[in-house]
């Protein structure tokens, strides 16, 4: 799949190293790391979110395109997928779900493609949630996985 991704000018692609997130409310639901994408045919990937909303102008930013192999990607069309293929773990506080992205990256998962569909019904599950990911979007979790890279 050819995955697009936004950023600032003289991009170099890096190994990709995951470290579970900050154990913050905000970032409950993104590691440390990783390298966020969305598909390049979707229709509401990471651009129209900014267009949409006022954020960035993702026209001013490098385009990045990658080759993607999503043979060993785990995806979510749905709030259920959400909850059953990713590994969960509780937060410090008791009552939030937080995903374990050490444990999903140990078990040899390149990454998460999380589809337009998968995003309109686990942004505001509870209480695992994929709240703040905003769009569409692959998020990869090893680069092992990128075939190839053009700017």
């Amino acid at each position: 799949m050819k995955a697009v991704h936004y950023t600032k000018p003289f991009f170099s692609l890096r190994p990709v190293e995951i470290k579970n997130g900050r154990w913050h409310v905000a970032d409950l639901n993104k590691p440390r790391g990783g390298l966020w994408c969305s598909p390049l045919d979707s229709d509401y990937g990471w651009r129209n979110w900014c267009q949409n909303n006022g954020f960035v102008d993702a026209e001013h930013d490098q385009r990045v395109i990658f080759d993607v192999d999503m043979s060993n990607f785990v995806v979510i069309d749905s709030a259920e997928d959400m909850k059953t293929r990713l590994p969960w773990i509780l937060f410090v506080d008791g009552y939030s779900m937080a995903i374990d992205f050490e444990k999903i990256v140990h078990e040899g998962v390149d990454g998460i493609h999380l589809t337009k569909n998968g995003y309109a019904e686990a942004e505001f599950a509870y209480p695992e949630s994929l709240y703040g990911w905003d769009c569409e979007t692959i998020l990869i979790l090893n680069d092992r996985c990128i075939r190839s890279t053009e700017t």
